[in-house]
């Protein structure tokens, strides 16, 4: 026969079933994952024999690994600030550089927004927030922002024949 029994997290039952050989699984809480059950199966021989099962269970969480590009061509160490926010009222930042990836790990899964802050110089060429979502399916995600060098206009020289009108100077009349 099956039998069921249903625990709440860190607490103990007990049921008396007949001598026997028996497996032991579990169903899984949404948002955990069962590592391991010991032991998964046993045999029950004598009358009032006490068998203890442990079932150890874990969040999954995951992590985020944030990388800062530049347009092709450019190599800069300028540093720029990421804000994080996330599940559970999580709140955060970073500071990233080219070449220097930022991995930020036991997220708890659930959706996250990422913010580049606008450093002095430089324009977005990547989005500057980027939403992403951590679940059992996406455990692990990159992010990437690129940036380039502001660019500074500088007007044209005014065209010849367009100099303003000036008195003419010298000579007596």
């Amino acid at each position: 026969g099956i039998y069921t029994l249903t625990i709440k997290e860190g607490t103990s039952a007990s049921i008396t079933v007949p001598l026997g050989t028996y497996t032991v699984t579990e169903t899984p809480k949404e948002g955990y994952n069962n590592i391991s059950i010991t032991p998964s199966t046993f045999v029950l021989t004598t009358d009032g024999q006490l068998v203890v099962v442990v079932n150890e269970k874990e969040i999954p969480t995951g992590s985020i690994t944030i990388y800062k590009e530049f347009e092709e061509g450019i190599e800069d160490d300028t540093a720029f600030t990421v804000s994080i926010s996330g599940p559970g009222g999580y709140s955060g930042s970073v500071t990233i550089a080219q070449g220097s990836p930022v991995t930020i790990s036991g997220l708890e899964l659930g959706e996250y927004t990422l913010t580049e802050a606008t450093e002095e110089g430089y324009v977005h060429i990547s989005d500057q927030t980027v939403a992403l979502t951590l679940d059992e399916e996406t455990l692990e995600v990159e992010v990437t922002f690129v940036n380039g060098p502001e660019e500074i206009i500088i007007p044209p020289d005014e065209p010849p024949g367009d100099e303003p009108d000036l008195p003419q100077t010298g000579g007596l009349h």
